[in-house]
């Protein structure tokens, strides 16, 4: 990672697929990580989802069934039950 012209000193962005990007981020986690004399601890990938995608599959899912959208005063809940939907 040493040596790299920055995306302003180039003039141009170049964008690594998903998985490079994910390694550079790991590679740039890790030697900050043992700068600042942290242990850092990535959890094997079957213990990883994408939040973010079921949050959005469920969104898609209230809104073809014609439901209107939750208020913003709705609670957080992170231990509800995926079998549970509050709008």
């Amino acid at each position: 990672m040493g040596g790299e012209l920055s995306a302003t000193e180039r003039g141009a962005l170049a964008a690594l697929d998903f998985d490079g990007l994910v390694a550079l981020l790991r590679e740039l986690i890790a030697i900050r990580c043992a700068e600042a004399g942290i242990e850092l601890r990535i959890p094997p990938i079957h213990f990883c989802t994408d939040n973010g995608a079921m949050i959005a599959a469920l969104g898609a899912a209230v809104v073809r069934r014609g439901l209107p959208p939750s208020p913003l005063s709705l609670p957080v809940d992170s231990s509800m039950p995926l079998t549970q939907v509050n709008v």
